[in-house]
């Protein structure tokens, strides 16, 4: 989703006779073809896959499919990607629990920096002995396997 919000920001800003809200759809259509079905790669028997060309009206088309696609594979529910049913209304979303709105924070933010680390920085990373003390100074030994 970050990467679709980082193109839609530099479109903006780079194209400004083409401008659009962080809630309107964009108007940069693009055609989108995956390295397993690009007519060159072989299947497990060793036929050619057929290539298949995808076309997006818009990065912001692009950013719901990628979200909802995760539902049809199977490895996620809708409310991973966007609570909103539409592209329109994901793009106006304020929720900041599902994938879209917070890579569209993500992109935002590195965006709006230059891609350079943010001001806020992580905690520092306490020490395994800090925190699990009581397995300070405990070493592992593999188990040997039973026959």
């Amino acid at each position: 989703m970050a990467a679709f919000e980082i193109v839609r920001r530099f479109f903006r800003q780079h194209r400004p006779n083409i401008g659009f809200a962080d809630t309107q759809v964009d108007r940069f259509a693009f055609d989108f073809v995956t390295d397993e079905l690009n007519g060159k790669n072989l299947d497990s028997d060793g036929t050619v896959r057929l290539r298949h060309c995808r076309h997006f009206p818009s990065h912001s088309d692009a950013m719901f499919e990628n979200s909802v696609s995760r539902v049809w594979l199977g490895v996620h529910w809708r409310f991973h990607g966007t609570s909103r049913n539409d592209v329109n209304s994901m793009l106006s979303a304020t929720d900041l629990v599902c994938g879209v709105p917070l890579g569209r924070a993500i992109a935002k933010d590195l965006y709006l920096n230059g891609l350079a680390p943010s001001p806020v920085t992580a905690p520092a990373v306490a020490p395994p002995a800090a925190v699990m003390p009581a397995m300070a100074g405990v070493k592992s030994t593999p188990k040997k396997r039973a026959r």
